[in-house]
């Protein structure tokens, strides 16, 4: 990030995945405050879930798996052809 311009870089803000998973409340609080938008506290467990999404309108053949609640996403394996890669 440090190649990017200075005003560049003021307009990123980064969140990590499992922080929203394990935190969203104060992920999105600390989001609300960098844009500059008034505190808004969000109950995970009252968002609604939205419909079942497929990705073949995206040529993609599996679905989306959806949750009532945020979920840590389980482990899995990285295929060697892609551990190769590091």
């Amino acid at each position: 990030m440090d190649d990017l311009p200075k005003h560049v870089q003021e307009q990123l803000y980064f969140v990590r995945f499992e922080d929203l998973i394990e935190r969203p409340a104060a992920c999105m609080s600390h989001i609300y405050t960098w844009l500059g938008l008034s505190a808004f506290e969000i109950t995970p467990s009252e968002l609604n879930k939205g419909l079942r999404e497929i990705d073949s309108h995206y040529h993609m053949k599996y679905t989306h798996q959806q949750s009532e609640h945020m979920l840590k996403p389980k482990k899995h394996k990285t295929p060697l052809r892609i551990q190769a890669q590091h």
